[in-house]
């Protein structure tokens, strides 16, 4: 995220630089006296925004080598819970440099910085690091794009080392899918296939015939510029994920026997439905993925619903004053003479029917559009962050990992004392079938072919250069490393109930880096809710504008959470909810003029929402 903002900064500053007609100087120290050569260059530096974003660069640079002298020293004077606190990297005077003091208080842009961007680790083998940095990576939208059933047949494809092909026609959406499942391998801290390729270029499709495993996302098309999958020859065995379409099953291509290669982990035998009470590591964590599912979904129904109860509650008040209304005007009539009463009774009785069947259908109407709000909305929000539900997705696949890999002593062998132990692939296979994975489920298949790939013998590899050198896990590590430190630390068994216990745990902390996001994220959805939603805004909507506006300045985590719900309200803006859309572009507009320069640049990227 840091970097994307920085990126759509930098997009803003190239295309606001034909707008700015005057010289800025970007450097408070720059010599006055210029030949004409070098006056014209510096001219037309600016005129096309490099001194702009040379400036720009340059002060994030300075920002945040102060922010890592900061958390260094806290860290070398052993305080607790540094990198658990939000650090923010404050840019002013970001769009027209140095040398306009005026500016100052309104041209600010604020970016939260990773606590991976704080400080230097050592890494312990080759590619341990970027293990760790890949594993970061939000798996939302994986989860959103595939569902459960498709992303544990992913897992198994993965862990099993087959090459693996994704194919869509949003290339967004082929790098978030490819990204979320490097991360879900990284929770277990296993490393990516060796060729791992988000979006493969056309000029690249040689790349598809490579033996080794791999992950490639292949961006498909009308025109022959685009790869067609049919024309690669001699591409062997691969499994396609189509992320267009929703619920397929992967296609497997020259695999004969996918059950084998591939396990499906959702699937059970007949002998398996006899042990009812034992609950296998699968069905865990499909549990567990169905839940995180749950409460994704619900955060894009609940501002619906909840409005929904609102509109309904406005009709009942309405019902009940229009009654009231009747009930006096029938004891005021109630002395007149029979024929005029009938006559008025009747015509009232034509009138309430031509009222309860326009309210009817004003009902019916407004309820088939609440039914549709939230289920465009989710998929239209794919691409965005939702923390709560991110952070239970690294518990669900952490839990999963630890209990396969976390303890040492089911895959490791010590021949003779005083000596390094060794890996034992056969003890490993006997443990599992120990734990309940017998032979013929899918677990267990699954198992075979991890234990049969490199992926196996490097995280063994790593994680006993780990136990040698005996270095501190830091703060920030990823769940996997906290968990089983805690394990080893507290000599705690590595159980189904205890893994799960201590995986809650470690996420749970209040001092667990990135948990303030989950804070921000909920906090900024609710507030731009409020003040777009179609019912009165409780207190001063300027002020609460106003401050909003303030707050996302902070570019790279609060103003993308806020444009998100700006885009599913000018959505959902139709019929009698118009005047969402209303003020959603009315705020919008307010961010493009007084907010950071990233707002123009969202408003660029999601244009084609507004209609």
């Amino acid at each position: 995220r840091l970097y994307m903002a920085l990126l759509k900064a930098l997009e803003v500053l190239t295309l606001e630089a034909g707008a700015l007609s005057q010289d800025v100087c970007c450097r408070g120290d720059e010599k006055k006296e210029e030949t004409d050569d070098v006056a014209m260059n510096s001219s037309m530096d600016a005129s096309t925004g490099i001194r702009y974003r040379r400036h720009f660069l340059h002060a994030a640079y300075k920002e945040h080598m102060n922010l890592c002298r900061e958390v260094a020293a806290a860290l070398a004077s052993g305080a607790k819970s540094v990198l658990a606190k939000p650090r923010i990297l404050t840019l002013p005077l970001a769009e027209v440099g140095t040398g306009h003091g005026l500016f100052g208080a309104v041209d600010t842009l604020r970016l939260a910085v990773p606590s991976s961007f704080l400080h230097e680790r050592e890494p312990t083998v080759s590619g341990s690091e970027s293990i760790a940095a890949l594993s970061r990576n939000d798996m939302l939208p994986m989860l959103r794009c595939l569902g459960v059933t498709r992303t544990m047949r992913l897992l198994s494809a993965l862990m099993s080392e087959r090459r693996i092909i994704f194919t869509s026609a949003n290339v967004s959406k082929l790098a978030a899918v490819g990204y979320g499942a490097v991360a879900m391998m990284g929770q277990g801290l296993l490393p990516p296939p060796p060729v791992f390729v988000p979006a493969l270029p056309p000029g690249l499709a040689s790349l598809l015939q490579t033996p080794s495993p791999y992950l490639i996302g292949v961006l498909t098309g009308p025109t022959p510029h685009f790869i067609n999958l049919r024309n690669v020859p001699n591409i062997g065995e691969v499994v396609l994920f189509d992320l267009d379409t929703s619920g397929n099953e992967p296609f497997f291509a020259g695999i004969p026997n996918p059950q084998q290669a591939v396990p499906d982990l959702t699937r059970r035998n007949l002998d398996e439905f006899d042990s009812a009470n034992r609950v296998s590591l699968p069905d865990i964590l499909y549990q567990d993925l169905t839940e995180v599912m749950k409460l994704d979904k619900r955060m894009f129904w609940q501002g619906a619903v909840q409005e929904k109860l609102g509109l309904a509650a406005e009709r009942g008040r309405t019902a009940a004053k229009n009654a009231m209304k009747k009930g006096l005007q029938y004891f005021k009539n109630k002395s007149k003479e029979m024929k005029a009463k009938e006559s008025f009774g009747t015509d009232n009785v034509e009138d309430e029917e031509v009222e309860e069947e326009a309210a009817t259908s004003s009902y019916s109407g407004e309820n088939a559009l609440s039914k549709s709000v939230g289920k465009g909305n989710y998929f239209f929000e794919q691409g965005f962050c939702h923390e709560a539900a991110e952070l239970e997705a690294r518990v669900a696949f952490t839990t999963f990992f630890v209990c396969i890999l976390g303890d040492l002593r089911t895959y490791l062998t010590q021949q003779t004392p005083g000596t390094s132990p060794v890996v034992d692939k056969e003890k490993f296979m006997r443990f599992r079938n120990s734990s309940g994975d017998t032979p013929g489920t899918a677990m267990f298949l699954l198992c075979g072919n991890f234990v049969r790939g490199k992926i196996f013998d490097s995280f063994v590899e790593a994680r006993m250069l780990e136990v040698q050198l005996r270095r501190t896990v830091p703060e920030d590590a990823p769940i996997f490393a906290l968990t089983t430190n805690f394990h080893r630390s507290n000599k705690v068994d590595f159980y189904v109930n205890n893994v799960r216990n201590s995986v809650r745990q470690v996420a749970s902390d209040a001092d667990f880096p990135g948990r303030h996001l989950i804070s921000w994220n909920e906090g900024v959805r609710r507030r731009v809710t409020e003040l777009t939603s179609a019912q009165a805004f409780n207190g001063d909507p300027v002020k609460a504008l106003s401050l909003l506006t303030e707050d996302c300045r902070e570019s790279s985590v609060i103003l993308i959470d806020a444009v998100m719900v700006l885009w599913t309200r000018i959505l959902e803006g139709k019929g009698m909810q118009w005047k969402k859309a209303l003020l959603a572009l009315q705020m919008f507009r307010n961010l493009i003029l007084n907010g950071p320069i990233n707002a123009i640049s969202e408003a660029i990227d999601g244009f084609a929402s507004i209609r």
